[in-house]
Parts: structure tokens; C-alpha cells; sequence
């Protein structure tokens, strides 16, 4: 069955709706620069895959990447056009201006990590339904409407918000359920719990960790490290910044410009990017 298309031929400039429907064994593809659009359905029910480049993609269709619970998908600010439950990948890393309404696909309502990058200016309306979502990366100042985080009848909690910015993120119309205030954690940079306690929504969270910027997660203000399924994924760092990666007896596992580090053994690693470092378990 197929696996890996490393990259579709040069000449190819679309893909037809509902194009790879259903390639449940589809791991990994390339999409050529002259491709601007995922059109609607085309990787739905793609269940295995886990990574696709799309350098030259400006839209992206209803239902293109729904029922995707292993993609691990980028969207950046060249995207300008997204469908109706047009991702219903386990990790998304937004970085466009807006994140429309109906978004998300959430045929299994849970989520792992989801990055509103720095590029994200306004969350529409019920554009963030879940029922639950793991891991939340906030790393820049953006407005919503006050239903985003808790719409519809989902009992929409998440377990874990890091904000790496000095700065409390001003995010306005931001909320989040009672039982995310009561029960999830949110890691904040080293010495700033204090100016958090001070804003809403943070204010509002019972259990606040301070993170040393070399241990854990956060790395720098604007750069989030995380684990996710068994790869390290880097988020708020400049496309070429060089990733360089140690296990903990020093010998080096991977260099390069890539923020999606995948194929390495469970365990804990060090991960150095823009000069600065963090440890990260996978």
C-alpha cells in the first residue's frame, strides 16, 4: 500500500477534490510549488499521515485534511483561505492572520497540541471547538470572540497552556471552561507568575508553573518545544533557524532547518535553536 510520495512531479499545478480520499496507509508527501490549493476532501480520511509540505499553498478546502488524527500540520501566514472543518489534524500550528470559523473537524473532539503562532491576529467565532485539547501554545496577542474555547455543548477542556512570552499575551475575549481553570496547568517563562496573576484569562488558572528556560518545554519567548507522537516539533522559530539536537550523553541526532524532528528513540533530548536551549522527552 502507499506510504511515502516524496515529492508529486514538478509539473503537476492542482490536485482534484478528494484526491487521495481515503490513503489510509499514506504517510508522508511533497506538494510542488505550483500547487496553491488543497482542495476540498483531498486528504481526507488519511488516518497514517503524519507530515506534508505544501510551500506554495494559499487556500485550503472544506474537509481537505479532516480525519487525520496523526498529522502534524503547518499553517502559515501564505495561507490566506480555510474551509469548513477543513483539519482535523492532532497537532496544528497556526501562524495566519485569522483563524476562520468551523475550522476544525472534530469527529473525535480531542486534540493534542494546537500553536496560535505570532502571525494570528483574530480567532472567529467558534473557529476552536473541542471536547478536549492536551496541549495549547499561546505566542502572540490576538482577539476572539467569547464563545472560541467553549462553544456548542463540548465540555472543552485543556489540560496544558504554555505561554512563553515575558509579557502576559492580551487576548481578548479569550475564555476558558471552569474545569480548564480549576485542573489545567499553565507554564509560564521564569520569574513572570506574578504578571500573569495580574491579567485575564491567566489570572483566572489555580495551578501556574514558572518554567526555567532550559528545562522543559519553553525555550525562548515566541519559540515552544514540544514531544508529539514520538517526534520533537518546534514552533515560533524562523524557518531557516538551525535545529540541533543531542541525547543526553552529547552525541548529536540531528542538525538542519527542519521543526519537525521525527525517527529518533523514545527519551529525553537537548534541543538547541536560536541560541538557546531546552530538554524535551519524546
Amino acid at each position: 500500500s502507499l506510504k511515502k510520495i516524496s515529492r508529486l512531479p514538478a509539473t503537476v499545478t492542482e490536485i482534484g477534490e478528494y484526491a487521495f480520499y481515503g490513503c489510509r496507509s499514506l504517510e508522508e508527501i511533497e506538494i510542488p510549488a505550483g500547487v496553491t490549493e488543497i482542495p476540498k476532501g483531498a486528504f481526507c480520511g488519511c488516518r497514517s499521515l503524519k507530515t506534508i509540505e505544501m510551500p506554495g499553498v494559499t487556500k485550503i478546502g472544506d474537509m481537505a485534511f479532516a480525519c487525520c488524527p496523526n498529522l502534524t500540520l503547518n499553517i502559515p501566514n501564505s495561507i490566506s483561505d480555510l474551509g469548513k472543518c477543513s483539519i482535523g489534524a492532532s497537532a496544528i500550528n497556526f501562524d495566519c492572520t485569522t483563524i476562520p470559523s468551523y475550522v476544525l473537524d472534530f469527529e473525535d473532539r480531542k486534540f493534542d497540541a494546537i500553536t496560535i503562532g505570532k502571525n494570528v491576529y483574530d480567532i472567529e467565532d467558534k473557529a476552536l471547538r473541542f471536547r478536549r485539547l492536551l496541549t495549547l501554545s499561546v505566542l502572540a496577542d490576538f482577539e476572539c470572540g467569547d464563545e472560541n474555547f467553549n462553544s456548542f455543548d463540548f465540555d472543552c477542556r485543556v489540560d496544558r497552556i504554555y505561554c512563553p512570552m515575558n509579557t502576559p499575551p492580551d487576548c481578548f475575549g479569550l475564555q476558558f471552561t471552569d474545569e480548564t481553570y480549576s485542573y489545567g496547568q499553565l507554564f509560564v517563562p521564569q520569574g513572570t507568575e506574578s504578571k500573569y496573576s495580574k491579567v485575564d484569562p491567566w489570572r483566572n488558572f489555580i495551578n501556574v508553573t514558572e518554567m526555567d528556560a532550559g528545562v522543559g518545554s519553553i525555550a525562548d519567548e515566541g519559540i515552544v518545544i514540544n514531544g508529539h507522537n514520538g517526534s520533537i516539533v518546534i514552533t515560533g522559530a524562523a524557518d531557516n533557524a538551525i535545529v540541533e539536537v543531542y541525547d543526553m550523553a552529547g552525541t548529536a541526532a540531528y542538525r538542519g532547518t527542519g521543526k519537525t524532528v521525527s525517527g529518533l528513540p523514545g527519551g529525553v533530548y537537548i534541543v538547541r535553536v536560536s541560541g538557546k536551549t531546552a530538554k524535551v522527552r519524546i
